[in-house]
């Protein structure tokens, strides 16, 4: 993990990060794995995201603490097209924050396509 630190204090030198944005980063890369007795933070928990059409199945893996942090870099366009999906950004942070586990959206559409976000 130390490495990982060091390579963020490197993009905070050459101005390709912000502090504050670095110090989220940093936060949840100390987040303590699952099992090891601790509450705080994510509790190592993560955000699961599986989206599959006919032509493409895309996995994402996420830590909890990284999620309000990246959701900044989705341009507001695609968070308007996801919305319309019935994919809503701020619910599924608001879902995390109140502890929920499991599925948070689970949809299902003609052609194969399917998107599913769940919390493990």
């Amino acid at each position: 993990m130390e490495d990982e630190i060091l390579r963020i204090l490197k993009l905070v030198e050459q101005g390709k990060l912000k502090p504050d944005e670095a110090e989220m980063l940093i936060e949840a890369l100390n987040i303590p794995a699952k099992g090891s007795g601790s509450s705080a933070g994510s509790g190592g928990r993560f955000l699961k995201v599986e989206v599959k059409d006919e032509d493409e199945h895309v996995n994402v893996t996420l830590p909890i603490g990284l999620l309000k942090f990246f959701k900044k870099f989705i341009p507001d366009r695609k968070l308007a097209h996801m919305e319309k999906k019935g994919i809503h950004i701020d619910e599924i942070i608001s879902g995390i924050d109140s502890g929920s586990k499991g599925d948070l959206v689970n949809i299902e559409g003609g052609d194969h396509e399917k998107v599913r976000i769940w919390i493990e």
